[in-house]
């Protein structure tokens, strides 16, 4: 296995497994609602953390393809159009875990912290749809 095959792989599965996360926090905390009380004690702070983690390796290991081949994506609109919608999940789940935690310290209603939470996870998973169908259609 060559190095770009096995980076392609880590890149494949943080992609599956990671932003995964991201729909899931929308579907927990959707599920959550029922059962605001029950926040701190909720999996969305773990989930929240993991799909930071994992944009975080998708953009490590994107750069380190596209290094790998010598910069050939650099130029192509689909890669910079990506890595723009990769920096802006970035920051609505930022916005998304500081709602999260200010609803876990009191400092916003559960209910509340629970709606915007389901939102911006909702925003954050169209955002990776779009980025997916960037990656697999590479518009010219």
């Amino acid at each position: 296995m060559t190095l770009y095959a096995a980076i392609r792989l880590v890149h494949v599965a943080v992609a599956v497994l990671g932003t995964g996360a991201i729909a899931a926090i929308a579907l927990v905390a959707r599920a959550a609602r029922a059962q605001p009380a029950q926040l701190a004690a909720s999996p969305l702070p773990a989930l929240a953390r993991w799909g930071s983690v994992s944009l975080a390796l998708m953009l490590i290991t994107g750069a380190w393809i596209d290094f790998e081949m010598h910069g050939v994506y650099d130029h192509a609109l689909w890669f910079r159009a990506s890595a723009i919608g990769l920096v802006l999940t970035g920051a609505t789940l930022g916005i998304l875990r500081r709602q999260l935690t200010r609803g876990v310290r009191g400092q916003l209603a559960p209910e509340r912290a629970l709606a915007r939470v389901n939102r911006l996870a909702v925003v954050a998973s169209a955002l990776v749809l779009a980025i997916v169908v960037l990656m697999e259609l590479r518009p010219a």
